[in-house]
């Protein structure tokens, strides 16, 4: 037997598609309740019945941000930087601040 860890999302999308395969729902209904379209529930319904719930985790936890700095740049100290103000004296300065 495989633990699968699983968000609240997760276990609520897994009953509903459940539900939608013993015929107690229908697409529209499922649709409504886990907050996607009628043409997302589809592919959903059928990566679920041959692959099963793991089909509903996210692959992408605890992955990295695709928003997020690198690591070198995120361990820089950028406190001791003022930033640029409509005081410069030309667009030199700002620029030679981004540096």
């Amino acid at each position: 037997m495989t633990v699968i860890a699983m968000s609240r999302t997760e276990i609520d999308r897994m009953s509903v598609l459940h539900d939608l395969a013993d015929g107690r729902i229908r697409i529209a209904e499922a649709s409504t309740l886990m907050g996607l379209g009628r043409r997302q529930v589809f592919p959903l319904t059928k990566a679920y019945e041959e692959h099963g719930p793991q089909v509903l985790v996210s692959r992408r936890r605890g992955r990295p941000s695709n928003r997020c700095y690198p690591t070198a740049l995120r361990a820089k100290n950028w406190h001791h930087q003022a930033p640029p103000t409509s005081g410069c004296s030309s667009w030199y300065d700002m620029a030679s601040w981004k540096e």
